[in-house]
C-alpha cells in the first residue's frame, strides 16, 4: 500500500496518509509552496509615504502577544472609514504580519487607499478552539470601536473581514449575537468557510489529519454552532463574499453557499471572483492597485450595497 500526502490548505501543514486517493491532488504545488512561505520570516519593510503605522498595540490588557494589533493609518487624514481585517491559518497558526509580510502590505496598501486598517492576532488552536478565537476576534472589534477616533478613524464606519479561517471567525464573531460584538458597516467573507457541518462531511480528510477536529471537535452536535451561515440574517450588514477562481474546491463550495443564504434572505451582498487566482496568490497580489482582490474591498467599503459580479 502507498502512502500519499494531503496538503492542508488553509494553514499550509502536509500530513501523510496510507491508502489511495488524495483529496487535493491537483492542488498540491500550491500548497507546497504556501508551506514554504509561511516558514519564511521577513523584517518589516520600512512604510511607504503617507502612511502611519502603530504596532503591538494591545486590545485586552494581559500581555499576550496574541492579544495585539496592528494599525495602518492615512497619515494625516481625519473621519477615514477603517477595516478590521483577521488573519488566516487555519486556526491554529499565523499572524498579523503574515508570509511575505502578506498582511502589513494589505494595511499599507489600503491606508494608501483612504482606509485605516487593523490587523490584529488571536490565540491559536489546539489549545484554544474556536469559541475563545471569536472572543478575541470580537475583543479586537470592541478595542476598535472604542479607539479609533483617538487615531483619526470613525467609529461609524467600521467594516470586519478575513481570509480563509480569519473569514469564518470575523463572520461568526458578527453574526452570532452570543460574542456580542460592536456593529459593523459591512464583512468581507475572503476565501473562508461559513459551514462547519457541511465541511466535516465532505471533507473528511482534512477533519481527520488536523484541520477541523483540533478547532471544532468531533461532536456533529456542536458544529451547527461554529457555523456562521446558520446565524446569517437579514438584519446583518452588508457582505462581500470573495475568492479566486483556483481556489481549493472546498473554498468555492463555502462561498458558494453562502452566497445562496445571503440572497435567499435577500441580504444585500457583492460577489466578486478573482480571475486566475488561488488561495496563496489572491493575497500575495492584493497591494496591486489594479488587482481584483484590491478594487473589490475598496468600493465595497467606498459603497457596500451596491452588487458586483456574479458567481
Amino acid at each position: 500500500m502507498r502512502s500519499n500526502k494531503i496538503i492542508d490548505p488553509l494553514n499550509a501543514g502536509i500530513i501523510s496518509r496510507s491508502g489511495p486517493g488524495l483529496i487535493l491532488t491537483g492542488f498540491r504545488f500550491q500548497g507546497m509552496i504556501l508551506l514554504l512561505l509561511i516558514t519564511l520570516t521577513a523584517c518589516r519593510p520600512a512604510p511607504p509615504p503617507g502612511v502611519e503605522i502603530h504596532e503591538n498595540v494591545a486590545y485586552l490588557e494581559d500581555d499576550d502577544p496574541s492579544h495585539q494589533l496592528d494599525l495602518y493609518l492615512p497619515e494625516g487624514r481625519k473621519g477615514f472609514p477603517v477595516l478590521l481585517f483577521i488573519h488566516g491559518g487555519g486556526w491554529r497558526r499565523g499572524d498579523k504580519q503574515g508570509a511575505l509580510n502578506a498582511y502589513i502590505k494589505l494595511g499599507e496598501a489600503l491606508a494608501q487607499a483612504g482606509i485605516g486598517t487593523v490587523v490584529a492576532n488571536y490565540r491559536h488552536g489546539p489549545e484554544v478552539k474556536y469559541r475563545g478565537q471569536t472572543r478575541d476576534v470580537a475583543a479586537a472589534l470592541k478595542w476598535t470601536a472604542d479607539n479609533i477616533a483617538g487615531f483619526g478613524g470613525d467609529p461609524s464606519r467600521i467594516y470586519i473581514g478575513g481570509h480563509s479561517s480569519g473569514a469564518h471567525l470575523a463572520l461568526l464573531c458578527v453574526t452570532d449575537p452570543d460574542y456580542g460584538a460592536a456593529p459593523v458597516k459591512g464583512i468581507i467573507f475572503w476565501s473562508g468557510v461559513a459551514d462547519i457541518n457541511y465541511a466535516m462531511k465532505t471533507s473528511p480528510g482534512f477533519a481527520r489529519f488536523g484541520m477541523y477536529n483540533p478547532a471544532f471537535g468531533k461532536d456533529p452536535d456542536k458544529w451547527a454552532n461554529a457555523s456562521p451561515i446558520n446565524f446569517l440574517s437579514r438584519s446583518d450588514p452588508p457582505l462581500l463574499v470573495m475568492y479566486g477562481d483556483k481556489n481549493f474546491p472546498q473554498i468555492l463550495q463555502q462561498c458558494r453557499l453562502l452566497l445562496k443564504k445571503a440572497r435567499d434572505l435577500s441580504l444585500p451582498v457583492t460577489a466578486k471572483v478573482l480571475r486566475g487566482k488561488g488561495h496563496l496568490t489572491e493575497v500575495i497580489s492584493f497591494p496591486k492597485r489594479d488587482s481584483e482582490s484590491h478594487r473589490a474591498i475598496v468600493e465595497f467599503i467606498e459603497q457596500p450595497h451596491i452588487p458586483e459580479s456574479g458567481f
